[in-house]
């Protein structure tokens, strides 16, 4: 084969590849217009609603419970969060963030190749890139329409709005956990306390949820979440975020005094309720004067009610104490309570069997004083118990306890 013609197939070759390469694209590009049209017109650019728990309080303010579904989020201000919060963030998912306008060349580019290619190459999305995801794309899809669906988005987050304010939708928006939303969410259900709160090396656990939250949930993978957390630590130190004393430190006490008992579920069965059977009660009544699209899982609502948390700890408290005091009273009560059944009601029953010649109970001693205790304990002695208690009768509670 001579070099012309090798010249020649080579030079077809590349001229088909290209215009395969322009054919997709253009494809692509054409499906992401119409997309991004369709979502446009059927949502506002500049309104985001995100879900949020609606809060129960009682008399004086102070929170009962919350209600949510599948999301568990709090809105919380950049300006609130520890720097070294935001550092880390920076340093996990996006250096260049200051700096770009949605997007970098080569990390784009990489991305695209990697869906070509159906590998995952990593590191192509900015933090632009993957709010626009969130907001605007179905991020389980991989395709080449769904990134030029998120590049366009990105490219009008960065128009409209500062690096600040896109910062702040994106530590709000994100998924970090089973049911959790969001960087203040994700630190009340990882490490009890608010974002506000947390310290270097809670940070670095927080930011690696991001791109993983089933692999490097701490509580599910703590060997993992814990090699991955102190590579962000270390990429930390050297970019000069944090001194490596301080780094250390606190990875160190973390780890030391980590509760690796817990077990990783999720927010909406971790969370706290202080009255459970009230708030059972104010959630039903809602549901009856709600109307319309009004949904107490998701809207945010603020419900006041008349309950005293302080008055009602008090009578749990009693409640508790009583109960406990009547459990002791009956165990230390068992001896008499079988004494009066041998003594008192085992002969009537032996008694009804004989004269009645009633063949449930007409069998040998040994089958009747067995059925006898069973009866007395599932049957009789609770009655007496329950009608003593409610009326305060004391002759009823002389009989079930002697």
């Amino acid at each position: 084969m001579t070099k012309h013609r090798v010249f020649t197939i080579l030079l077809y070759t590349v001229i088909a590849l290209v215009v395969i390469f322009a054919l997709v694209i253009g494809i692509s590009v054409g499906a992401a217009i119409a997309e991004v049209k369709n979502t446009i017109a059927t949502e506002n650019f500049m309104e985001f609603d995100p879900a949020l728990p609606s809060k129960v309080l009682d008399i004086n303010g102070r929170v009962i419970t919350q209600f949510y579904s599948d999301e568990k989020r709090e809105i919380v201000s950049l300006n609130e969060l520890p720097q070294h919060l935001i550092d880390a963030v920076i340093t996990r998912e996006d250096q260049a963030f200051w700096k770009h306008h949605g997007f970098t060349l080569k990390g784009y580019v990489r991305a695209l190749l990697g869906v070509l290619l159906g590998k995952k190459m990593g590191g192509g999305s900015t933090i632009t890139l993957q709010l626009a995801g969130t907001l605007y794309a179905n991020r389980r899809e991989i395709s080449l329409i769904r990134k030029l669906v998120e590049l366009w988005w990105a490219l009008q987050l960065e128009r409209r709005y500062t690096k600040k304010e896109i910062l702040e939708m994106y530590l709000n928006r994100m998924n970090m956990g089973p049911g959790v939303y969001g960087v203040e969410a994700a630190s009340q259900y990882y490490f009890g306390h608010s974002a506000r709160e947390i310290n270097v090396a809670e940070s670095a656990i927080l930011v690696i949820q991001l791109s993983s939250p089933t692999t490097y949930n701490p509580y599910r993978n703590p060997g993992i979440a814990k090699a991955r957390s102190k590579e962000v630590l270390d990429q930390m130190i050297k970019l000069g975020f944090v001194n490596k004393e301080q780094a250390e430190e606190e990875f160190n006490s973390f780890w030391d005094n980590y509760d690796y008992t817990r077990a990783p579920t999720s927010a909406f069965y971790n969370k706290d309720d202080k009255a459970p059977w009230f708030s059972e009660y104010v959630r039903r009544e809602l549901e009856n004067i709600l109307y319309g699209s009004i949904d107490i899982y998701k809207d945010g609502l603020t419900i006041q009610t008349t309950l005293n948390l302080d008055y009602q700890q008090f009578a749990d408290a009693v409640m508790a104490r009583k109960i406990k005091e009547a459990n002791d009273e009956f165990k230390a009560s068992s001896g008499s309570r079988n004494q009066t059944v041998e003594a008192m009601y085992l002969p009537v029953v032996e008694m009804l069997g004989l004269a009645c010649n009633l063949e449930g109970l007409f069998q040998n001693s040994t089958k009747i004083k067995g059925k006898s205790y069973n009866y007395y304990y599932s049957k009789i002695n609770p009655t007496l118990d329950a009608i003593g208690l409610l009326f305060n009768i004391e002759q009823l509670k002389s009989i079930s306890s002697q």
